[in-house]
Order: C-alpha cells, then structure tokens, then sequence
C-alpha cells in the first residue's frame, strides 16, 4: 500500500537515527539502488550497544545485512513480491535472498541508521523453537535454489543461538 519510491523496513521497537532518511535518500540519488542498508546498533537488555556492521558477502548469510536499516524501492517489490508471510522469523530474510538472487542493485553504507532492540520473540529459547528456526532459515535457502550445503550454515547459525546467545 506504500506509494513512495523507497520502502524502509524496521520492527515495531526499533528506530531510526535522525540522519537516515537523509543518508538513504542522498545515497539514492547517487546510486539508484534496488536494495540499501547499514550498520545497526544492537541494545542489549542491560542497555550496553553492540554495533552489527554490515557488508555484502559473496555467499550469502543474514550475519552481514541488518533488516532494521533496510530499503527497497517499490519497483522491486512489485517485481518480486513482498514477504511470503509463512509465518516464520526469516520471511524478511527470504526477501533478502530473492532480491540477491535476481541480481537486483544493492548498496550498503557503514554508517549506524538504526537501533535494535534485542529480546523479544529471536531470543525465545526451547529445542522445539530452535528446530522450527532451523527449517525456516533453510526453507529460505532451498525457496531460492541455494545449494543444500546452506544446511550446515542454518545449523551453526541456530545453534550458536540456542546454546550462546541470552534468552
């Protein structure tokens, strides 16, 4: 329903710095993008900030992009299509893949143009959970005709998430 030329995706707790928009839209007249993002400040639950820096991998993972600093056009959605909406925690990230797959422009800025608020339903922790995020991650891969071998990614990736990250 956007009818903007640019699309930005954040979380409902999360928020912007006060120069991103600006910092989107003049990195845009420069370089007409299809798909833009940055760094994110990531806001542990004891108020420390952990900055996530960004950069654009040869094989891709979601380690390197930050959803909460993400634009799109609105051309490349309707090429595309929007989030499947399956109903799992990688829709967004199911997105990014598409968007790599189709060669689709991407720009990335190390500058932090958002904060993340970590906690929520990422955090939540149970092996039954950590299986479920597990297929979802590797559904995105397999989606996308990624090779099988994304497997071992999807594993450590939910794994490391289980087994180190606070609940």
């Amino acid at each position: 329903m956007a009818n903007g030329e640019i699309i930005g995706i954040i979380n409902s707790d999360d928020w912007y710095e006060r120069n991103a928009l600006e910092v989107v839209a003049e990195t845009y007249e420069k370089e007409k993008f299809d798909m833009f993002y940055a760094d994110l400040n990531n806001i542990q639950p004891d108020g420390s900030i952990k900055t996530k820096h960004c950069r654009d991998d040869r094989f891709p993972t979601s380690r390197h992009w930050n959803h909460p600093t993400t634009f799109i056009t609105k051309k490349t959605y309707e090429e595309l299509g929007s989030f499947k909406c399956q109903g799992g925690l990688y829709d967004d990230f199911d997105l990014y893949l598409r968007i790599r797959k189709a060669g689709k422009k991407r720009v990335i800025v190390n500058k932090v143009l958002a904060n993340f608020r970590c906690g929520g339903a990422s955090k939540a922790k149970s092996v039954k959970y950590a299986v479920g995020l597990f297929k979802d991650r590797y559904r995105c891969y397999r989606d996308n005709k990624y090779s099988r071998l994304y497997f071992f990614e999807c594993a450590l990736m939910e794994a490391t998430r289980f087994f180190f990250l606070k609940g």
